[in-house]
């Protein structure tokens, strides 16, 4: 091997098991963060995995959906009207995590008089890395990377009593799938699993887990794998996850 792909060897050989050393250093104890009138504040923790410290930075960013769910990122000057940006606060934003160890980040929800019952929405940030640098044998030439792995977690914020009503239609079994519509009405989210479930045993075939649908989406297409079961014998539901302010059920069979 000639010494110029021996260096693009070692240098390949060193970000692959870069980024694949801190592909899973960051660990974070919830993957969406709900504020309401209840439930006013909540600790979010972030772990760090490995063995280097890792510098965090968190911020607010925002996206908009459409009717059908597709998301895109807001560019905008202005706030989006549905923003959570004026009803939280929290700290720390900016940390170093020390290796093997994990940091609490607060999130309050702020007390508005006279506010309106509606939902907010906006998106943190957990942005996590190092700086790795590697010397060759002759300790010549440095390489100098900064593999990092960006999470955006969906913070809701509530005020006052929401509604939301929840539909499964347009069922359709093709190639041994089940294609479906869920459909969402009201002035609030839904957040929850989706599962393909045998009737005589309780059994879940197949599902699809912490499915979304935001305010401005009244519908969205999914698919479950029917696993070869006869789909007379399989029942479609979507149940809301509690912890995060729903308790819709809805069932369709096929």
């Amino acid at each position: 091997m000639n010494l110029v792909k021996k260096k693009i060897y070692i240098f390949i050989s060193i970000v692959c098991a870069v980024f694949s050393a801190y592909s899973n250093a960051i660990g974070m104890s919830a993957f969406r963060i709900y504020l309401d009138q209840d439930n006013p504040q909540t600790d979010f923790i972030i772990y760090n995995h490995n063995t280097l410290p890792q510098e965090c930075q968190l911020k607010l960013r925002h996206y908009a959906f459409d009717d059908a769910g597709k998301m895109t990122e807001y560019k905008g000057e202005e706030p989006l009207a549905n923003s959570a940006e004026s009803w939280v606060r929290f700290s720390p934003r900016k940390f170093t995590l020390t290796p093997q160890n994990n940091q609490t980040v607060k999130f309050v929800m702020r007390r508005k008089a006279r506010s309106e019952a509606a939902e907010y929405r906006s998106y943190v940030s957990v942005d996590c890395g190092v700086e790795i640098k590697s010397d060759d044998d002759s300790k010549k030439e440095m390489i100098s990377i900064a593999p990092k792995l960006v999470h955006n977690l969906p913070i809701i914020v509530r005020t006052g009593k929401l509604e939301a009503t929840l539909n499964i239609s347009n069922v359709n079994i093709k190639d041994g799938n089940v294609y479906f519509r869920l459909n969402r009405t009201g002035n609030r989210s839904v957040y929850g699993d989706v599962q393909l479930i045998e009737k005589s045993t309780g059994d879940v075939i197949s599902e699809q887990k912490t499915l979304s649908l935001y305010t401005e989406t009244s519908h969205s297409d999914f698919h479950l794998n029917l696993r070869n079961k006869n789909p007379a014998d399989l029942i479609l539901r979507f149940t809301e996850n509690k912890a995060f302010g729903g308790t819709l059920i809805a069932e369709k069979d096929l």
